[in-house]
Parts: C-alpha cells; sequence; structure tokens
C-alpha cells in the first residue's frame, strides 16, 4: 500500500488500491450479495427470547452454518431446535461461560470445528448487566456489568483473531446500545460506559484488523421488545421498576414512538456481516429509531 503522506505526484492507479475494488459485485443482485449459502457465522448470547434468537434465525434463513451460543443451555438448545426446524438446516449450539478466557478459547475451537475448519463471521450479542441507580451499586453488581457487557466481549474478539487473522478474512459485528450515545441513562449508567468502550474497540479494531482482511462494525439497538419485557408490564414489582422506567424512557425518546422487533435489529447487523458491505469500516450504526439524531 502507497504511502499517502509522501509526494502523491509520483503515484498511480494502481497505488490507490484500484485492484481491490470489488467491481465484479456491480452486476451482482442485491439478494444475491446478502446469500449466505456456505458461509459460517457464530452468534453469541442466542439462548433468549431476544436479538440472539432473532440473528440465528436471519442468518439460517439466508443459508448459514450458525453456531448459536449462550450459557443458559435450556433456552439454548430451544431455540436451536426451533431454528432447525423452521429453516431445515442445521445449527450448532454450544454452551460457554464467554466471562472465563479459558472457557472463550475453548468454545471458538469447538466452534471452527463444528464449522467446518473457519469463521467467516462472528457477532458478539452477549450481555450481562445490573439495573438501578450506580450510586447503590455492589462490588457483585459492577463485575458483573463489566464482565458481562464488555469483558467477555473483549475475550471473544481476541479469539476471533486466532481464526480470522490466518484465513486472511473475518466480518465482525458488535452489539451496542443506543444507550452509549446518550445522556439520560438513569439506571443503565454503567452498563452504558461498557458499551461506550465497545464502540471504542470496533473504531479501534477495524483500523488494526483491516490488513488481515477483517471487516469490524457495531449495531446500536435501542428498546427491543419481547415476552420477558412484556412480563414485568403486566406484572409490575418494585424489583422490576427501575427496568420499566428504563423502558418507557426508551420509547419517549425515539422518533417513531415504539420500541422494535429484534428481527427489525437483525436486519441491520445482516447487512453488516454480508457481502454487500464491502466499505464500512468502524461504525456503530445507531439502529434505535432515532433515540439520537446526528
Amino acid at each position: 500500500m502507497a504511502d499517502f503522506r509522501a509526494d502523491y505526484s509520483k503515484f498511480t492507479v494502481e497505488d490507490l488500491g484500484w485492484d481491490r475494488v470489488p467491481f465484479t459485485d456491480v452486476d451482482k443482485k442485491v439478494t444475491d450479495l446478502m446469500d449466505f449459502t456456505g458461509k459460517t457465522v457464530i452468534v453469541t448470547g442466542a439462548g433468549g427470547v431476544g436479538l440472539g434468537r432473532a440473528l440465528a434465525h436471519r442468518f439460517a434463513a439466508l443459508g448459514a452454518k450458525v453456531v448459536m451460543n449462550d450459557i443458559n443451555e435450556e433456552g439454548l438448545m430451544k431455540n436451536a431446535k426451533e431454528v432447525e426446524e423452521k429453516w431445515n438446516t442445521k445449527v450448532y449450539p454450544i454452551v460457554a461461560d464467554l466471562e472465563n478466557f479459558d472457557s472463550v478459547k475453548e468454545f471458538f475451537a469447538k466452534a471452527n470445528e463444528a464449522l467446518g475448519g473457519h469463521i467467516d463471521v462472528v457477532i458478539n450479542n452477549a450481555t450481562h448487566t445490573s439495573y438501578g441507580p450506580f450510586f447503590m451499586f455492589t462490588e457483585e453488581q459492577i463485575d458483573t456489568t463489566v464482565r458481562g457487557a464488555l469483558l467477555s466481549v473483549i475475550y471473544c474478539l481476541r479469539c476471533a483473531c486466532d481464526y480470522m487473522i490466518p484465513q486472511g478474512y473475518g466480518k465482525i459485528v458488535n452489539i451496542s446500545s443506543e444507550s452509549s450515545y446518550s445522556k439520560n441513562n438513569e439506571n443503565i449508567v454503567l452498563y452504558a460506559a461498557t458499551k461506550s468502550a465497545m464502540n471504542g474497540l470496533t473504531r479501534g479494531l477495524a483500523n488494526e484488523l483491516a490488513p488481515f482482511g477483517i471487516m469490524v462494525n457495531g449495531v446500536a439497538p435501542g428498546l427491543m421488545f419481547h415476552d420477558q419485557l412484556r412480563y414485568v408490564f403486566d406484572y409490575p414489582t418494585e424489583e422490576n421498576l427501575g427496568v420499566r422506567q428504563t423502558m418507557c424512557q426508551g420509547v419517549a425518546d425515539t422518533i417513531c414512538k415504539r420500541p422494535s422487533l429484534a428481527d427489525e435489529v437483525a436486519n441491520t447487523v445482516v447487512y453488516l456481516a454480508s457481502d454487500a458491505n464491502t466499505y464500512i469500516y468502524g461504525q456503530t450504526i445507531l439502529n434505535g429509531g432515532g433515540i439520537n439524531v446526528f
């Protein structure tokens, strides 16, 4: 690659990276570029009722071989069976604690083997947090949030490098949060801070890993509604008051005045991970209904 800080008058068009421009994609349909047939995908945090499950469905529907991960074995196996039956495909559920580095290394080794020796896409979706005023947090709540929402992602990013760098290709999408850009983060201040740190990782790693053929981006959802959130409104208690306050504020801050479906966020993630995305690097796409508009 040419050094553009040098005398540019000596450069040729080849020095601009012209040979790496994807001209062959011009004559393809976008739907073809969104085809994941033959591609392999890891989705973490896929044992619940939210985004991880929706992502597994989206990728499987597009033909990908999918590894689904969660620490919740019962939820993970249930979701994996659901995905397999709906899309008539084989998925690979792997239980692992992503807050332990050795466990993450073992998980990636198992995933790589299950996927046939290559990992094309990693979606860092798993998270774990505590709700409430930060000034009342215990050491346990602090550790839960930092380890569950940030350290686990750092471990996965580090292990993904071990497989993607040798193969010279990869797409990574980190699931952030609109709260990372908001000033009004009542009850989720520390969680929002971990997601801000994740955005920094996305920017920095995009630059560091691009020479190895790896694209790193992020998506920041807002409020995604699902059955568990409906439950806290149908059965309000003092314990879930903080969650309800956060959810109501999240909807009030949107332009469209409604929550999203996890599937709506999954669509953005799938695009960033697909061959249709060839020129977006280091961005965290706001996907929260206009909570933050810059």
